[in-house]
């Protein structure tokens, strides 16, 4: 296609959190608590010092820690959101952080994630 440019499943992001990022840190790039349903997300692929860019992964399948806070299971195909307070995973917007993407298992199955479960398959910032 002649006005390709490249695909975004990455982004650059510059920490100024105070903090160093770890690998597989989650980042809050869209809190939709200003009245916006949609969350957005990032996922750190290597650390970022504070001060640094770094590349977050902003797309795809990455599977992420379910919140001590969710009370049911997920199904395949559920829309997930992230619980900023509990740093996890719940059901909709049980806790009215945003849509982050989907609960993805990889096949036909009932639930992508059971009660008791640690961490959840998430399609990124779809849906």
């Amino acid at each position: 296609m002649q006005n390709y440019i490249h695909q975004q499943d990455r982004e650059s992001y510059t920490n100024v959190s105070g903090a160093a990022i770890n690998p597989g840190d989650v980042v809050v790039l869209a809190n939709p608590m200003g009245g916006n349903s949609r969350g957005r997300i990032g996922v750190a692929i290597d650390t970022i010092a504070n001060g640094q860019t770094g590349e977050l992964q902003v797309a795809g399948v990455v599977s992420l820690p379910v919140s001590d806070t969710m009370t049911s299971g997920i199904s395949q195909g559920s829309q997930v959101s992230w619980d900023i307070a509990a740093g996890g995973v719940v059901y909709g917007d049980e806790a009215f952080n945003g849509n982050i993407g989907y609960a993805y298992a990889g096949r036909l199955v009932d639930f992508a994630v059971a009660v008791g479960a640690t961490a959840c398959n998430v399609a990124l910032n779809q849906g």
